[in-house]
């Protein structure tokens, strides 16, 4: 009994015991809740996204500083609120509902590394985007949901000016008339290209992606392409100039290539721009060869050119003009008359040059130049017209001198000549008064025949000096028979005859500037041998010889002679067309009928 009795006091005071840690445990797992609980809202409150729990109704139970800041709403306001009817947009409702759903059963699906993009309203009604993040808490009660809100109005803000601004990149970057190429540095191959560098290489873009810098270059150039992009652009330096290209179907272009280094996805790249300047280069040939050319013509003229500016002051000149004033390009370019000719012919070339421009076209004049230095003098014959720039402004003068010293000679030799011939015709016409006047009309007519057939003016003119003394030889026949109003005898005819030998003989010694001698030689021969003095044929006579031969003819049988009267223009005329082709040259005899018959001619 005894024993029993002490084993029960000993139970008794273990389950007192028991019941004292019981009690204890109780009191140290309540202060563990509560502690949690205090952890649990400071890390909520330092959160920077809005957190709050949703019990299994849907409504609010926990409310951070964070979600108060972000919404408006104070903890008393939103705490026991449904959530979908506080922060959701009436629009957005349901999809708040399908969100939350989820979690009144058994919670599944819904991870904190899976967010959702909804629109929430704050307080003051105004709409803006967030990322709302759950994780499902399993209570005695049922699911709450633990819900992280985070706003992302900056972020799709800067998501929306990175949209408008890649935007703006390809409208310009595609819009571009400039071919762009934007290459990866290290590898040479393309990562970017627009539509105008496709069209102006030929290829599609996928493509031009698949090549590199080295493949659109001609391969003696390639090596040095790549030496500059690699020299310059990797050192941060823009790369321009002209440089070849290859299009795909191996056909070279130019293009003005400017191009700089730049970051494109990460990788150090260079971004060229390329111009197509064929048509540019061509037309820059095309100039260049024909300034060259002009260049060359104005150093060959054999005449002096030069160029003024508005002031007098020499822009340029040609070699015949280096020579005439005995100074090359460099020592006039830059200086004025005056530094090298005497004060009044530098007047008057001044004088010339401001008439040019203020008539606005060209001007003409002759002036005598004499030399400072020995003496001599020379006549030059110029010739000025005003230049004007693209936009029609007047720049200065543009001169063209001829020396025309030898030439003023020539005229007067040659007049003095004309006169010594009219001398000699009068002298033969005193010898045969009854043919006064023959030789001048022969001449006329002669000279009217050779201008219808379309001769050279100085072919025509030894043609009509030829004329004017075709029979100087009767200076050497006795006047009587000249005069003779009968009919001459075969002997004194023989003896007329020799008139054209005569004649030749006086003057086959003069140096004329035409054939003279031989004219009057050959004025009675005809095409088909029958003519005298030598009986020539054809060709064999010059044509100089066969035109006076038939105006000789039409004056001599129009007009009266001692021996018989004046047998009429119609006579002579019908003689001329009788006899073309056989007495005298087809085309000369034509000729003349035209004068006649077409265009009034008429014997002076």
């Amino acid at each position: 009994m005894k024993d029993q009795s002490k084993t029960k006091q000993v139970l008794i005071k273990e389950l007192a015991s028991l019941k004292q840690k019981t009690a204890d445990l109780e009191r140290t797992e309540s202060g563990h809740k509560r502690t949690e609980s205090q952890w649990q809202v400071s890390l909520t409150d330092l959160a920077q996204d809005a957190v709050l729990m949703i019990d299994p109704t849907g409504c609010i139970s926990l409310w951070n500083q964070a979600a108060e800041r972000i919404f408006a709403y104070t903890s008393n306001e939103a705490i026991g609120q449904d959530l979908h009817q506080l922060l959701a947009p009436k629009s957005y409702r349901k999809a708040y509902r399908a969100a939350f759903s989820k979690f009144k059963k058994t919670g599944q699906g819904a991870v904190l590394d899976k967010t959702v993009e909804l629109q929430a309203c704050r307080k003051n009604g105004e709409e803006f985007p967030i990322e709302l993040s759950l994780a499902a808490i399993h209570r005695e009660d049922g699911w709450h949901a633990l819900g992280i809100i985070r706003d992302i109005t900056e972020r799709k803000q800067v998501d929306e000016t990175l949209r408008e601004s890649e935007e703006r990149y390809r409208v310009l970057f595609e819009g571009s008339t400039h071919g762009i190429l934007i290459t990866d540095i290290g590898t040479g191959r393309f990562v970017d290209a627009n539509l105008s560098i496709c069209r102006m290489l030929g290829y599609s873009k996928p493509e031009l992606m698949q090549l590199g810098i080295a493949d659109i270059h001609p391969k003696e150039l390639r090596d040095h392409v790549m030496s500059e992009i690699n020299s310059q652009v990797q050192g941060g330096q823009s790369v321009s100039g002209a440089i070849p290209c290859l299009r795909k179907d191996s056909t070279v272009f130019y293009a003005e290539i400017t191009g700089t280094s730049t970051i494109f996805h990460g990788r150090k790249c260079a971004v060229g721009f390329f111009m197509d300047i064929t048509d540019r280069r061509l037309m820059e040939e095309a100039l260049f060869n024909s300034e060259r050319r002009l260049h060359t013509l104005v150093q060959a003229i054999p005449d002096l050119i030069w160029l003024k500016d508005k002031d007098g002051v020499y822009l340029s000149c040609n070699t015949m003009f280096e020579r005439f004033f005995g100074v090359k390009e460099a020592e006039i370019v830059g200086k004025t008359d005056y530094d090298f000719v005497d004060r009044e012919l530098a007047d008057s070339f001044r004088e010339h040059d401001r008439k040019a421009m203020a008539a606005g076209k060209i001007t003409s004049n002759e002036e005598w130049i004499t030399f400072a230095d020995d003496g001599h003098r020379v006549f030059l014959d110029t010739i000025k017209t005003p230049m004007y720039d693209t936009k029609e402004t007047l720049i200065g003068v543009l001169g063209i001198g001829r020396d025309i010293t030898n030439r003023r000679s020539v005229e007067r030799i040659r007049k003095a000549l004309g006169a010594t011939v009219q001398a000699i015709a009068v002298i033969v016409e005193a010898r045969d008064p009854y043919t006064a006047g023959h030789q001048r009309r022969v001449a006329d007519l002669a000279r009217s025949i050779a201008t219808e057939m379309n001769l050279p003016d100085d072919q025509i003119d030894g043609i009509r000096v030829a004329a004017t003394i075709h029979d100087l030889g009767k200076i050497s026949i006795p006047a009587e028979i000249l005069s003779k109003p009968t009919k001459l005898k075969k002997t004194e005819f023989d003896l007329i005859k020799e008139h054209s030998q005569s004649g030749y003989d006086i003057l086959k010694d003069i140096d004329f500037p035409w054939p003279i001698a031989r004219m009057v030689l050959e004025h009675h021969e005809r095409m088909n041998g029958s003519g005298y003095p030598n009986g020539l044929t054809g060709d064999n006579i010059l044509l100089e010889s066969r035109i006076i031969a038939a105006a000789d003819v039409v004056e001599a049988m129009a007009s009266h002679r001692p021996y018989r009267p004046g047998l009429g223009i119609d006579a002579a005329l019908a003689e001329i067309e009788k006899n073309k082709g056989t007495h005298y040259d087809k085309t000369v005899a034509d000729a003349c009928l035209r004068l006649f018959r077409e265009k009034g001619y008429q014997l002076k």
